[in-house]
Parts: structure tokens; sequence; C-alpha cells
């Protein structure tokens, strides 16, 4: 029984690698590219940076993620493939598919030739799919951050409408921004018997996405 308890759970970690790569190569892409905040010391910096990549013409959205916002700021995070043991409930920390993304959190729209300015700033409360009746504190613990706490989210840059995008004349350009969120999977059993997976998602970053609508709807 041990045997075959480990041999599902390590076909289960290498799924789980698979969908984590297959996942971030997906997002970081050159048309889709992702930067971390954390590397700009200066505002100003990221913020040219951003707007240097929504002008590009060939990038069709930029995601900013803030990665030391995934820092553990509740108990120290379990590692991944790692167990632990809460009471009578066993956790173990599944790789974890990259980022994800909510929905429309903002959007704005510019004639051509006009510059918008992106600052905007809220606050979004993490999320939970539970399959187990673990506790929020638990899971928190497990987590490395409070599963039902509220964290901000802010952004800047700016991006002056093109005349024309790929060929064709635009009449407006649209900006719409989605919240980032860094997804933590854990398996969990409870009393020796499996429960499900159980998902929490935090806030760290926003993905910039543009749209583009055109004078003459043939083009």
């Amino acid at each position: 029984m041990k045997v075959k308890l480990k041999s599902l759970l390590l076909c289960g970690s290498f799924i789980g690698i698979f969908l984590l790569l297959a996942t971030q190569a997906f997002a970081d892409s050159e048309d889709t590219p992702i930067i971390n905040a954390a590397d700009y010391q200066d505002e100003e910096k990221l913020q040219e940076e951003v707007s240097q990549l929504l002008s590009d013409p060939t990038v069709t959205g930029v995601t900013v993620v803030n990665k030391s916002q995934m820092n553990n700021s509740f108990g120290t995070r379990l590692a991944i493939g790692s167990f632990r043991s809460y009471g009578e409930y066993l956790v173990q920390r599944l790789p974890n598919a990259g980022y994800t993304y909510g929905s429309t959190i903002h959007a704005a729209a510019s004639d051509p030739d006009i510059t918008m300015n992106l600052d905007y700033s809220t606050n979004l409360a993490a999320s939970i799919t539970n399959e187990s009746d673990l506790s929020a504190m638990y899971l928190s613990l497990a987590a490395g951050f409070s599963v039902t706490g509220s964290y901000p989210v802010s952004y800047s840059g700016s991006i002056q409408a093109p005349e024309t995008n790929d060929g064709k004349t635009v009449d407006k350009l649209t900006m719409k921004a989605y919240p980032v969120y860094e997804k933590i999977r854990m398996n969990i059993w409870k009393n020796g018997k499996y429960q499900g997976i159980t998902i929490v998602k935090k806030p760290v970053g926003i993905y910039y996405k543009k749209g583009f609508t055109y004078e003459n709807p043939a083009q």
C-alpha cells in the first residue's frame, strides 16, 4: 500500500511539474512578457519599462508581478513536495502551475495620439477553493499568507494610442487590467483519508492587455 501511495504521489508530482512549466512558458513570452516589480528600486524606472513594453506593437500585454509579495507573511510556507501535519490532517504542497488571472478590474480607452496614464490601485482578497474541511488558519500556515486577507495591488505607466496597428487604422485603443494571483495547490488527508486538492490564491500583480478597434471594420 505504501508503494502504491508513493507511486501515485510521484506521478502527481510529475504531472504538476509539467503543468507548471507549460503554464509559465505560455505566459512569459515575447508578446506577453512578465516583469518583476521588485527588480526596480526606482518606481519611475518600472513605469518607463512598462510604458516601453506596452508601446511595442508586437506586445499584446504585459504582466507585472511583485515577487516580494510572495514572501512568507504568515508562518513558514510549506515547501513544494513536502508534508506537514495539523492534528488529524496531513497537507502536501503541490507544484503551483504558474500565475493565474482574474476578471477585469479596470479599463480605459483612448483615441489615437492621446496618452493614457494607467495609474490605479485597489485591495483584492485572497481566495480559497477548498475540497476539505481544513480551517483557514491551517491553510494560511501551509501557504505562508492569510488566505482570508486582502492585499494591495497597484500599477502605473502610460501608453500613447497609435494611429495604426498591424497595418490597420486605429479608432480606439482600450487598456484592460486583470489581477494576477500566485496559486498554491495542496493535497489534504484527514485521518488517513484523502479529501482532495485545495487551491489558495494570493494577489501579486497586474496584467495589462491591449485591445484595438479600427475605423474600417473590414480592414
